[in-house]
């Protein structure tokens, strides 16, 4: 499932965020998530299935505070399979706007 939300980030906000979350910093996503609602994954609704399936997989910790919830990838090792495959679509994405097939 996670890897068919991939082919739905298209938007910048959303790539933005990944790139910064590679870059090791902490980005402030909404927690409140619940995949049974989720059906239509467009570009507007993808954002929190995709992070709950991030967080829920291992791929991202949260830390709460009083403004929200901050997401940050965990270690070095879950950074590096994030960047393998996340940065391999986010790359593709700005050089030609379409995802890619990962497999």
């Amino acid at each position: 499932m996670l890897e068919k939300l991939l082919y739905y980030i298209t938007s910048k906000n959303i790539q933005k965020s990944l790139w910064a979350l590679i870059e090791g910093k902490e980005e402030k996503f909404e927690k409140d998530a619940n995949l049974l609602r989720y059906y239509d994954y467009t570009p507007v609704t993808i954002q929190k299935p995709l992070v709950y399936l991030l967080l829920h997989s291992g791929y991202l910790t949260v830390k709460r505070t009083a403004e929200g919830y901050y997401f940050k990838i965990p270690n070095y090792e879950v950074k590096t399979e994030f960047t393998r495959v996340i940065g391999k679509v986010l790359e593709n994405l700005e050089k030609t706007g379409l995802p890619i097939q990962l497999y």
